[in-house]
């Protein structure tokens, strides 16, 4: 619990109400009620109490808005530890369970309060006291305590681990994920942000360390850690017996999850677990109507033919949760008409909201400190005060961080909404409430996109492989060759006419995953044959020609005269200031990156990508403002009509407090409408149009047009690129897309295109809950409804366009009350357009459409989706369908429809489990979506190099583009050199190591990978730090690659031990100085070297021969350096 003081406290403190109440708390007295606590007050209030009474707060409230708002201003008031119930959304009869994070969140909140001083206040939605819970002493028995220094059973702990819900997984990414390798596990606890990282020395724990789930470093170490469960019992097999004897079958696992209740040990309810917190119920009429309306659903819902167990047993019983509740120590009624006990009404009131109205919001703030009122102004911790200080200075107010006679405190702290009081007089603000909705910052939880590169570990058995000599293979697995009396791991892989080929795992930089179309299984080449090669150089030709083109057009614009735009004016840090998001740190840079571009002469040609809805236009708007300020126009050129027309209502209504004129040219004007807006362009008096392919018609003539800003520029026709082409030569030119694109590419694309990625998601976007389910009427009618209930809209997606009318008929009769609207790509384009505007603008709930809706559609309203037959999509399709919810800040749902009947094969299963698993935002770099890089690749190289990437397989396309673009560019490309390493070295790591196969080859793919001895040295850190202290064979790998590092650096060819003599030759264009290496020839005993550059010596015994080696490359390149 904080202790630190609070002005929002100090303030409530002052209430006599507020006293009266405290010291009626502190003699045990309960049961009261206040009434008239307006905006905030009620959560300042509630954690004053707490901090006072030294008490924690369980506070009831009827929904998830009143929840959300409350925990903000609990935190705003100074408590610490403020948690939210999870409340359940459907009815157990649904037989939808909960989605991971919803069970994170449950076990997370059971295990805080299991802790002493664990939690401040907890928000209990109504509907999550119906929960049932596992009893605290049986939560307690089933953790586990771990100590450093402590001894422990490793197979004892990770049993127990697997029995109380934890997932055996190779990484530990998600909450539950439990990872074993060699002497230590990974496990991520769902009380904890990060995972835990137990190292074991023998049967001691040697450390416990946090670490970061995306790079799997180590940050911190901690002294004890407890593992708390993630399950109600230990006894899985004995509760799934028991309720298959009751249901008379085996249970699937929905119904293993969402009758659980029933069949193990869960009597407990949240309050139960609270019992030692002051109990709250807020607007205690709402919540009961909240709770009476929930039991009535669930009795609704119960088929009694078919649901076995009654409400009783999976819920909490409604007359024990009003029970508890009529014995509560407080309630807070803002009207005071349903008041129970002794009623108490504060001297409060809502406060005038002015939303952005400032000259307005001064004058009425100057008239409060006048008239002896304190003003308080809660601004959020980053940006709110500086825009504070600013106003004040505007407006000839005074600005204080403590409470001062006639002047404006500032409060660094967000609340939900402003009060005013009347004794003592103050007046607290929200910063929406002066200057309009307030920026709500982002966090970034993207991964950095290089996970698209594949380091082998997701490869399987018979997966094709790229190997850059010898081609397309499949992979066979790691196998033991004896070599020399010694067993060494190869990589086997199958070509061709039944050709093996056994890679030394040492060279597995020489081997890449095969990235290309999903569900194509590629032709295998010919080992030794000629293909490959053939193959190669096709598409090294066909990236010169498009490498060509690219440079021939960067140097035109690199020579061509365009506009210098100003620096930023301060009408310009006023239109960012209006900006409702604080932007993110991948949007901050795109905007920079921008204007730095536009401030130049020669013209821009930049490349924009971001999902839909991470801040791609806000970016546009601004440099459309920037333009619109010099005196030019801008054009906005959209793919569809329904693109154009939401670009121009997001443009007007950002627009709306400035002097710009903004027109739409698209089919939803009349041609009378058409002709006077394209006279007006001509003319000079359009600031910004926005258009579809119309804007690019012979008619259209721009007086001065400063900026071309293209959305989705790849969904552009041939004739239409052509267009874009000629202007790119002369104007400033802004392309955005949403498709995902690899930086990896993008440094491959250097100096040829510009190009700023968005990764970040806005804050108060939240992860989409995603559940597989069977296609049942009744599983189809509640999700539907649930959103329509809520104010929301529904995609339901159904990909063929021959049984699309059947599915809409089935729809109508299971929704007779809801609005469809239907949309494929087999329409007229003007019916498609009408189909997608009537969900555009709310005259449908439900839109009935193909796969078209995938990208671009940017629908806040539309929360729930619906994806039928999902086994037969991608994953990388499944997850951009996803995409098209969760663009507001109301929780999302997607529900991936699977018919009952139908048998799933693994692929699917495992395709399904993916991206149900990974809700979380930026889940999108973590899952193996290899034909997004492809898709994105086209974008920007065009389509037809697609097929290039397919032939040879994305990462040997990356490389050899790079390697082109340095050709063309005139750079030095040096020719890697295979060097032959040939000294007998057991360099196999063991598998009491690494007992896990992809585990060790991706540990042979980096450190073969390592290209300099400090990469090595971080490789070696990075090892270490996942699976304990190396073992001598690693360590002779990591020396074996810093050799062959430098013998390729020098120009040495092989290096071999044979008949106890090292044999080392040189190329013909070795970088070695002749009297250097006949000076160490001299001092070396024994030493020769042949006229035609073959060096050898006698071979040092042992473990002193790769030190010799590295000592003796080390003095060339010394002295060649010098």
């Amino acid at each position: 619990m904080r202790t630190e003081p609070n002005l929002l406290a100090e303030i409530v403190r002052e209430l006599a109400g507020y006293r009266h109440l405290r010291d009626r708390l502190e003699r045990g007295e309960s049961g009261g009620t206040i009434a008239s606590a307006a905006g905030a007050l009620p959560g300042v209030l509630l954690s004053t109490l707490s901090r006072d009474l030294e008490r924690p707060v369980a506070i009831v409230v009827a929904d998830e808005e009143e929840a959300e708002q409350l925990l903000t201003d609990l935190t705003a008031a100074g408590l610490g530890f403020v948690f939210h119930a999870p409340a359940p959304t459907l009815t157990p009869y649904q037989r939808i369970p909960p989605s991971l994070k919803a069970r994170r969140d449950e076990f997370a909140l059971l295990a805080a309060l299991a802790r002493r001083d664990g939690v401040d206040a907890i928000v209990l939605p109504a509907r999550s006291l119906f929960t049932r819970l596992p009893a605290a002493e049986n939560l307690q028995a089933l953790s586990v305590s771990l100590e450093e220094g402590k001894e422990i059973s490793l197979s004892g702990v990770v049993g127990h681990l697997t029995r109380i819900g934890y997932r055996r997984a190779d990484l530990a990414i998600e909450t539950g994920d439990l990872a074993v390798r060699g002497g230590l596990f990974d496990v991520f606890p769902p009380d904890r942000d990060l995972p835990v990282r137990v190292e074991l020395d023998g049967d001691r724990v040697a450390s416990l360390r946090i670490f970061d789930p995306d790079t799997q470093r180590s940050r911190e170490r901690l002294a004890t850690a407890t593992i708390p469960p993630f399950a109600a019992t230990a006894d899985a097999e004995e509760a799934r017996a028991v309720l298959e004897d009751r249901i008379g079958r085996p249970p699937s696992e929905s119904e293993r999850i969402v009758f659980a209740p029933a069949v193990e040990p869960m009597p407990a309810s949240w309050l139960d677990h609270a019992r030692d917190a002051l109990l709250v119920v807020v607007e205690p009429s709402s919540v009961d109507e909240e709770l009476e309306g929930f039991a009535e659903r669930v009795a609704l819902d119960r088929d009694p033919d078919r649901d076995f167990f009654d409400p009783e047993e999976l819920l909490q019983p409604l007359p024990k949760i009003r029970a508890a509740l009529e014995n509560a120590d407080l309630f807070l009624d803002r009207v005071g008409l349903s008041a129970r006990g002794e009623l108490s009404r504060l001297p409060a009131e809502p406060i005038a909201a002015w939303a952005g109205r400032t000259s307005e919001a001064a004058a009425d703030i100057a008239r409060s400190l006048e008239s002896g009122e304190e003003v308080f102004v809660a601004v959020r911790p980053t940006g709110g005060a500086e825009k504070l200080r600013r106003f004040a200075l505007e407006y000839s107010l005074h600005v204080s961080s403590e409470r001062r006679p006639g002047a404006i405190v500032s409060l660094p702290a967000q609340i939900s909404a402003g009060f005013r009081l009347r004794e003592p007089r103050a007046a607290v603000y929200a910063e929406s409430e002066i200057f309009g909705e307030e920026k709500r910052s982002a966090v970034s939880r993207g991964r950095p996109s290089e996970a698209f590169l594949s380091d082998l570990r997701d490869l399987k058995l018979h997966d094709a492989v790229v190997h850059r000599d010898y081609g397309i293979g499949l992979f066979q697995g790691l196998t033991r060759v004896p070599v020399e009396g010694e067993e060494r791991e190869f990589m086997e892989i199958a070509y061709a006419e039944e050709k093996r080929l056994l890679l030394p795992v040492e060279r597995l930089d020489l081997v890449q995953k095969y990235s290309g179309v999903e569900g194509v299984q590629p032709a295998l080449d010919r080992l030794g044959g000629a293909g490959w090669a053939r193959r190669k150089a096709s598409v090294k030709k066909a990236m010169r020609d498009m490498t060509d083109q690219l440079l021939k057009l960067y140097a035109r614009r690199t020579l061509a005269d365009g506009f210098a735009f100003s620096r930023d004016s301060p009408w310009q840090k006023e239109f960012e200031d209006a900006f409702e998001y604080e932007e993110t740190p991948d949007q901050a840079q795109a905007i920079a990156d921008v204007k730095r571009d536009m401030q130049q002469a020669k013209p821009m040609d930049r490349l924009l990508c971001g999902d839909v809805g991470y801040g791609k236009t806000e970016v546009a708007m601004r440099a459309a403002f920037k333009a619109v300020l010099d005196g030019k126009q801008v054009a906005l050129l959209a793919p569809t009509t329904i693109l154009a027309d939401q670009h121009y209502r997001t443009f007007q209504r950002r627009f709306a407090a400035f002097p710009v004129t903004i027109e739409l040219l698209s089919r939803f004007r009349s041609r009378s409408e058409q002709k006077a807006i394209v006279e007006r362009v001509a003319a000079g008096s359009v600031d910004v149009l926005i258009a579809t392919h119309r804007m690019l018609g012979k008619d259209l003539a721009f007086r001065d047009l400063g900026l071309l800003i293209v959305d989705e520029e790849q969904r552009f026709g041939v004739a239409q690129k052509e267009k874009l082409k000629e202007w790119k030569a002369s104007i400033d030119v802004l392309s955005m897309s949403a498709t995902p694109i690899p930086r990896s590419l993008h440094l491959g694309l250097s100096g040829l295109r510009d190009l700023s990625i968005i990764e970040t998601p806005p804050r108060d976007r939240l992860a989409i809950e995603t559940q597989v389910v069977p296609a049942k009427p009744e599983v189809i009618r509640e999700a539907i409804e649930a959103e329509i209930e809520r104010g929301g809209q529904v995609f339901f997606v159904h990909n063929r366009v021959e049984s699309i009318g059947r599915i809409r008929q089935m729809l109508e009769e299971l929704l007779p009350t809801a609005r469809f609207t239907v949309a494929h790509g087999a329409m007229r384009e003007t019916e498609l357009e009408k189909a997608m505007m009537r969900f555009y603008t709310r005259e449908a709930d439900v839109l009935l459409a193909t796969t078209i809706i995938e990208n671009g559609l940017d629908i806040p309203t539309a929360n729930t989706i619906l994806i039928d037959r999902a086994e037969t999509y991608g994953l990388a399709q499944l997850y951009q369908l996803r995409g098209r919810v969760g663009r507001s800040d109301k929780p999302a749902y997607a529900y991936l429809l699977v018919a009952e009947s139908v048998a799933l094969s693994e692929t699917a299963r495992r395709r399904l489990a993916s991206i149900q698993e990974f809700c979380d935002l930026g889940a999108g770099f973590r899952i193996a979506a290899k034909d997004l890089e492809i898709r994105g690749s086209g974008n920007i190289l065009g389509g037809e190099q697609s097929g290039h990437i397919a032939s040879v397989g994305f990462e040997m396309y990356l490389s050899l583009l790079e390697e082109t673009i340095r050709e063309m560019k005139g750079e030095e490309v040096r020719p890697e050199r295979a060097v032959t390493l040939s000294l007998g070295l057991d360099l196999t790591i063991p598998p009491a190591y690494v007992a896990d196969e992809n585990w060790r080859m991706m540990i042979y793919k980096k450190v073969a990978r390592a290209r300099d001895d400090e990469e090595l040295e971080e490789t070696r850190r990075e090892i270490t730090d996942r699976f304990g202290e190396p073992p001598p064979a690693l360590g002779r790998l990591i020396e074996y690659s810093r050799l062959r590092n430098r013998a390729e650096r020098l120009g040495v060819t092989s290096v071999t031990r044979q008949a106890g003599r090292v044999h080392l030759r040189l190329a013909e264009d070795a970088r070695v100085d002749g009297e250097t290496l006949a000076a160490l020839v001299r001092g070396t005993s024994g030493a020769a070297l042949s006229p035609g550059g073959l060096l050898s010596f006698p071979a040092p015994p042992g473990e002193q021969l790769l030190p010799a080696l590295l000592s003796w490359m080390n003095a060339l390149e010394r002295r060649e350096a010098a």
